[in-house]
């Protein structure tokens, strides 16, 4: 009996154990939960936004990242990471840029290695890092005034300043400029998340009849309406949205439908700014913006800062 008493105690005092710890799995499994659904709502009004860009194919994505450690150098860098990798994706590589070789071109030309945003109110400062280049643009919608700073990291003397005004934002000098002339827009009633906010998506469809062949076939955007749109007119594409935009997925001209572009970021901090932030590089080669003169110098200057890499 007594023995029978104890068996019966043990097992009680075991399965009381696995009940806690059922218990304390569920709680576990909660709290996770809750945790993964936290949706920001405050507005943001100053801080700092990280983007990430890359490639969907990241085989294709860490190829171009690879042969841009040293642009001088990108075709032995190439060759030497084409050789470590497998015959199979060695000449899914191959063929790739065999069969779109200008991929290079558009991508290459892009800040693929550092997108930082600093907003503060209606001024915005962007700081990006391509492969041949370094970039900090800042744009006061206030004063309707942007202020650039731009030098080659592999062709010596060739940092400069120039300061622009919107027309000049509108007409493409700078950006690639979506607009509805040659887009029709369709808004989505989905929903998702990007970086703890929640994001509208909208998709844009290049119009068959657009005599602009180098604008990108589609873009799908994600843009939260706690962000000032100012931070939309100092990223790589630039879109008249209400919200600011938080992610991008491009449709390059020349690429596969297969593969996007995509933009997106990857973390968002509400902070004060600070000064070394939102402070731009000035030299002493100072470049106009006003008349045909200055884009033409401008341009020929800035074609020696924004060299894509080659193999």
């Amino acid at each position: 009996m007594i023995r029978l008493s104890l068996g019966l105690f043990i097992v009680g005092i075991t399965l009381m154990g696995c009940k806690e710890n059922r218990q304390q799995e569920v709680s576990n499994t909660t709290a996770e939960s809750q945790e993964k659904v936290v949706v920001n709502k405050k507005k943001f009004i100053e801080g700092a936004l990280v983007y990430k860009m890359s490639l969907s194919d990241s085989l294709l994505n860490q190829f171009i990242v690879h042969i841009s450690h040293d642009p001088l150098y990108s075709k032995e860098l190439a060759n030497k990471y084409l050789a470590e990798l497998s015959v199979e994706d060695r000449d899914r590589v191959k063929q790739f840029l065999t069969e779109n070789p200008q991929i290079l071109k558009e991508y290459g030309r892009l800040p693929f290695i550092k997108n930082n945003v600093y907003v503060a109110g209606y001024e915005v400062v962007y700081k990006a890092e391509g492969a041949t280049y370094l970039l900090e643009n800042k744009w006061n919608d206030i004063l309707d005034e942007g202020f650039v700073y731009a030098t080659s990291t592999i062709v010596p003397n060739t940092a400069l300043n120039f300061s622009y005004q919107k027309d000049f934002l509108e007409k493409e000098h700078w950006h690639t400029h979506i607009t509805l002339d040659d887009y029709t827009r369709v808004t989505s009633d989905e929903v998702s998340m990007v970086a703890g906010y929640e994001v509208e998506k909208i998709i844009y469809t290049l119009k068959k009849n657009s005599k602009k062949n180098n604008l990108p076939k589609s873009l799908i955007v994600y843009t939260s309406i706690l962000f000032n749109p100012v931070i939309n007119k100092v990223q790589p594409y630039c879109l008249n949205e209400e919200g600011g935009i938080l992610k991008l997925e491009v449709e390059m001209p020349s690429v596969p439908q297969s593969m996007n572009m995509v933009y997106e970021a990857e973390m968002i901090v509400g902070r004060k700014l600070l000064e070394q932030e939102t402070a731009i590089v000035a030299t002493k080669a100072f470049y106009g913006t006003k008349t045909n003169d200055d884009l033409a110098k401008l341009k020929e200057r800035l074609s020696k800062i924004f060299v894509v890499p080659s193999i």
